[in-house]
């Protein structure tokens, strides 16, 4: 009788998977952790819609009383300008020079200290002692991180008094809330008392304007005159005669005459209490208004801001003090777009994540579907803990939602190659934990590494800057800490749970069950037949003729590039997309009255109008296409019509054919409304100019020459269209040369300068503190006596002898043209140009580059002295372009280098990075099959789908080299490789489409942005599993043929190996 010698235990796997999968419990504390951090976090996370860029810019204002814009540019700008010379910390500086004042913005060099630059520059400013007289204030404030939350608009009503007083208190009562940071108004005009005074009056008493107005200056006053000791204690000596409004001045003595005889102020003079006379507009759909714009600073919670302003206006509406027949309404909440994109985002996410489900039950056992499914909150419970306060500090925004999506169905590769390994373990050998930890260990370097490989992809997003790079930082912020979070789950907490899985347990025999196994069973044999019946038959075709299958892949390849260069697809870095706000800006001639304004205002306003109405009835559209709409101007010369359309999904139109309409009844481009000198429509896309051109010298007739000859050139370019220019922003500028005979009676330059200000701009007798406002008191002209160059030249101009002399006889008057608004940059004055471009006839980068090629060199050449820039979408464009080769080249150097580490092999992860460029061949597809160009958004998938391509890859090669090392040789150990690997490659492409689909199909405005990412990403995926499944194993049948003859020392490895 033999003995049998029985067989040795086999040795349990060590480490810390083999640990995890013994230790439920550790498995499932670490996992709830993992869930109750991210949902702590998650529910306290602030929400917004795009992320504030943080502040960068410290500006400077000095602000002028009547000049013109090159005084302020000579006596502030370059003062603050040749101040800030050599200061430590500064980037750029830019001057905004206006008749009012100077605006001085230093942006500051990232990462420098803003607070100290401010203080540095606090202390060059202070030192600055060569200001004019005419410089009324200075101040130096710091860029804040400000967000609009929502517009109130207090209106109704005709008297501006009642509704300025009304906006007064519902703006105190919203700033009195602890959640709201700051309330701006605008459409509000300023108080002032205005003193007018008649030339005739002031002959008739003999008295001149300075004589009154000294009076009134005298007159109004509040002054201590110190203390005084009595019997009773100190005495405080106090003048209390200040005049707080327009009546009070009446009796105010101009002069007392020895006989007793007075002349009163009321006798020379009409007294106003009434307004500036700033031209301002403010109409809130068709009716008087002021707008508040309630703001954040900071990183508070906008949608709570929101809400509280929401609740506080319910209460102000039923206030006994609101005015009858003025009303509150509310527009452009920031809130409530926040929680449309951020339940457009959820939506998706929730129908990804329900379509990644429904995949995973049809191809595996509905216990693994549930427990690799629930790899997907688990990671992303995780992100969003390290998103919080703890680590990164990011909102709950476009951008960060964005990214968990992108991952729906990336996020579960690793965990689906894992489950399913061990499943059919488990099928194959029965048992329990060890078979569940062989399984996972089989898989964990390629799934591992597979994942790392994706993080590589997206981690260049991290390095971008610029407006739209340092965007998507976020986005792969995001991505990366799921998928790293998606690691720990699929290694040390789902083993766990498929060990104790008993998969001969029958399952309940009710009629969904068998029904779901019915159609499972389905799937499998559908599975198993396309594996052997289509599949294999086909990559036994290719490996027989690897050439031919090389060939059509190439073929596929220059078919893509046919599509684009063909405009079959077209690429559009910066595709205009749909937008529910819409702007018209208008510029009108220089000197224009207030009532042309209003009248230019009026005749705008009826051509929205008249567009809204017929795209309503063209389009049979039960409501109007535009919610609100607001007109507003704070200067004559300048007006800002703003309008919301309704949401894209209740339109049938975009937001491109509303600015058409608009501008077809309007009458642009033919005409243009009588005093009106520019005039754009334009859609908010949140994107860049196309063409912005500027050109810079010392010598400020150089740069505009060569810019009226450049508006020449551009103006017979059929692509553009909208062109606007500095030199189309011109006033009428009068001088003063004094004669002579004015000399002669002791006039300076100075003393009518000081004059004609008076009586024109107006006197400022003083400033009195009225409630929460500062009302000037000024002493002038009536406006009758001051609007013509005529009126100007009959005021009269008191000499030193103190007689009285007409302005036309001791002054000659000059007028010339200058320009409204100067502009200076680094110390040099500049003037700009701008257009947009028709992108159906030229691309902005085509018609920029034949700019510097036939036009820009002559003028250069022709000015001396010239210097010109070029910004807008041609250089975002470029400056993208370059970050994306930068990111495109460090992501192939890390993919490369964590193929070569599992694989052991300097020539094999060059095979499978071969199968990237394929990719880019489903995203132009993609794009093909939704209709959308190719945009730097799409390059930005494109970029990321690199390291999604090489996954599946990665381990479909890492099952052949263990066929290798088994013994297998030739297509065998291919073919072996290739059924093993066909569900796994199949299931993780198909998740990552089905979580991405709902966004790619969503028709929504907030969704276009990102739509171009996840179009390059799932269709990329799609065409990858071909390129996985057939150009992989064709690649390596090659290589191993290679190998055989020369190339055999690349491998290192031996040369039965390379017999495959």
């Amino acid at each position: 009788m033999s003995t049998q010698t029985p067989k040795p235990k086999q040795e349990q796997a060590k480490g810390w998977i083999s640990w995890f999968a013994r230790n439920t419990v550790a498995a499932n504390l670490l996992m709830l952790i993992i869930l109750s951090m991210g949902l702590i976090t998650g529910m306290n996370m602030r929400t917004e819609g795009f992320p504030a860029d943080a502040p960068r810019n410290v500006t400077i204002t000095v602000n002028f009383e009547g000049a013109s814009p090159e005084d302020v540019e000579e006596g502030a700008a370059v003062k603050v300008e040749q101040a800030l010379n050599g200061l430590q910390g500064i980037k750029q500086i830019i001057s905004t020079i206006t008749a009012d004042a100077a605006i001085t913005t230093v942006q500051g060099i990232k990462d420098y200290p803003l607070a100290q630059l401010k203080s540095d520059i606090k202390d060059r400013v202070d030192a600055i002692t060569s200001f004019p007289a005419q410089v009324e204030s200075t101040t130096i404030a710091l860029e804040q991180e400000e967000r609009h939350v929502i517009y109130v608009q207090v209106m109704g009503g005709q008297d501006h008094a009642t509704l300025k007083e009304a906006s007064r208190r519902v703006r105190e009562t919203l700033l009195a809330l602890p959640a709201v940071s700051k309330v701006t108004t605008e459409g509000a005009r300023a108080s002032e008392i205005t003193v007018e005074l008649e030339e005739e009056k002031l002959r008739a008493y003999g008295l001149t304007f300075e004589e009154v107005a000294r009076a009134v200056q005298g007159r109004s006053i509040s002054l201590s005159a110190g203390t005084l000791q009595s019997d009773r204690g100190t005495l405080s000596l106090q003048s209390r005669n200040q005049a707080y409004f327009g009546s009070d001045l009446l009796e105010t003595r101009i002069r007392v005459s020895p006989q007793g005889g007075v002349v009163r102020l009321s006798d020379v003079a009409r007294v106003i209490d009434g307004f500036t006379e700033d031209a301002i507009l403010s109409i809130y759909k068709g009716a008087p208004s002021i707008r508040l714009d309630v703001q954040l600073i900071g990183k508070d919670s906008i949608t709570q801001t929101s809400d509280t302003v929401q609740a506080k206006l319910e209460e102000l509406r039923a206030a006994p003090w609101m005015p009858e027949g003025l009303t509150l309404e509310s527009w452009q909440d920031e809130a409530q777009s926040i929680r449309d994109r951020l339940a457009l985002m959820s939506k998706n996410a929730l129908t990804g994540m329900a379509l990644v489900f429904v995949m995973l039950a049809l191809f595996l056992d509905l216990r693994v579907a549930f427990w690799v499914a629930l790899g997907i909150p688990v990671a992303f419970a995780g992100a969003l803990y390290v998103m919080g306060p703890i680590g990164y500090d990011y909102s709950l925004n476009d951008l960060s939602t964005f990214g968990f999506i992108i991952t729906l169905g990336i996020v579960v590769d690793d965990a689906i190659v894992t489950g399913e390994n061990i499943y059919a373990h488990k099928r194959k050998h029965g048992g329990g934990v060890e078979t569940a930890v062989r399984g996972a260990l089989e898989v964990a370097t390629p799934a591992t590494f597979g994942v790392l490989t994706t993080v590589a992809a997206f981690f260049p997003l991290t390095t971008f800057s610029g407006d739209f790079g340092g965007s998507f930082k976020i986005i792969a912020v995001v991505v990366i800490l799921c998928l790293l979070f998606s690691l720990v789950e699929s290694k040390f907490i789902l083993p766990a749970h498929l060990a104790h899985m008993d998969l001969h347990k029958a399952s309940k025999n009710t009629a969904i069950s068998r029904g779901w196994r019915k159609t499972q069973s389905s799937v499998d044999r559908a599975m198993q037949g396309a594996i052997q019946h289509l599949y294999l038959p086909m990559l036994r075709i290719a490996l027989r003729y690897p050439l031919q299958a090389m060939m059509i892949f190439l073929a596929s390849m220059i078919f893509t590039l046919g599509l684009l260069s063909h405009g079959i697809v077209k690429t559009n870095f910066f595709p205009n997309n749909d937008s529910s706000a819409v702007y018209m800006s208008v510029t009108l001639e220089s000197g224009a009255p207030p009532a042309l304004t209003a009248k230019v205002a009026r005749q705008l306003e009826d051509s929205l109008i008249k567009a809204a109405e017929n795209l309503q009835k063209d389009n049979g559209m039960t409501e109007s296409p535009v919610s609100n709409y607001y007109v507003s101007s704070t200067k004559a010369e300048s007006l800002l019509i703003s309008v919301a359309l309704i949401d894209g999904t209740s339109r049938a139109f975009g937001s491109g054919v509303f600015v058409d309409r608009w501008r077809a009844a309007a009458g642009l481009p033919e005409t243009l409304p009588v005093g009106v000198q520019q005039m754009e429509i334009y859609a908010d896309f949140d994107g860049v100019e196309d063409l912005h051109i500027r050109f810079g010298s010392e010598d400020p007739v150089v740069a505009t020459s060569a810019l009226a000859e450049l508006q020449q050139h551009l103006s017979t370019m059929p692509e553009l269209y909208d062109i606007l220019t500095d030199l189309d922003k011109e006033t009428l500028e009068l001088s003063f040369e004094l004669l002579p005979l004015g000399e002669a009676l002791g006039l300076t330059n100075r003393d009518v300068i000081t004059q004609i200000r008076n009586a024109v701009f107006g006197y400022e007798a003083q400033r009195i503190q009225r409630a929460d406002e500062e009302v000037q008191v000024r002493v002038r002209y009536p406006e009758n006596e001051r609007n013509s160059v005529s009126d100007l030249s009959q005021i009269r101009l008191r000499t030193p002898a103190g007689g009285t002399v007409p302005l036309n006889t001791v002054v000659r008057l000059h007028q010339r043209e200058t320009l409204l608004e100067l502009k200076r940059i680094d110390g040099i004055r500049t003037v700009e140009i701008s257009a947009k471009v028709n992108k159906d006839l030229s691309s902005v980068a085509a018609l920029v580059a034949n700019l510097e090629r036939e036009v820009f060199p002559d003028l250069l050449a022709k000015h001396s002295g010239l210097t010109l820039s070029i910004s807008g979408e041609a250089v975002e464009e470029k400056e993208a372009t370059g970050q994306l080769s930068s990111g495109f080249v460090l992501a192939l150097l890390m993919i490369y280098a964590l193929l070569a580490i599992p694989l052991k092999s300097y020539l094999q992860p060059v095979i499978i990075m071969l199968a990237i460029p394929f990719g880019v061949v489903g995203a132009v597809i993609g794009h093909l099959v939704i209709g959308l160009p190719v945009s730097l958004l799409s390059f930005f998938g494109i970029l990321a789908l690199s390291g999604v391509v090489v996954n599946d890859s990665l381990v479909l090669v890492s099952r052949y080299r263990s066929n290798l090392d088994k013994g297998l040789v030739g297509d065998a150990a291919l073919l072996d490789a290739g059924q093993a690997r066909f569900r796994a490659v199949m299931l993780t492409s198909i998740t990552t489409f089905a979580g991405l689909i709902p966004l790619v199909l969503e028709t929504s405005e907030q969704a276009q942005i990102l739509i171009p990412m996840a179009v390059s990403l799932a269709f990329g995926v799609l065409f990858a599993t071909l390129i996985t499944l057939f150009l992989i194993p064709v690649l390596l049948s090659l290589s191993a043929a290679l190998s055989d003859t020369f190339l055999h020392h690349w491998f290192g490895t031996s040369k039965r190996r390379s017999a495959a």
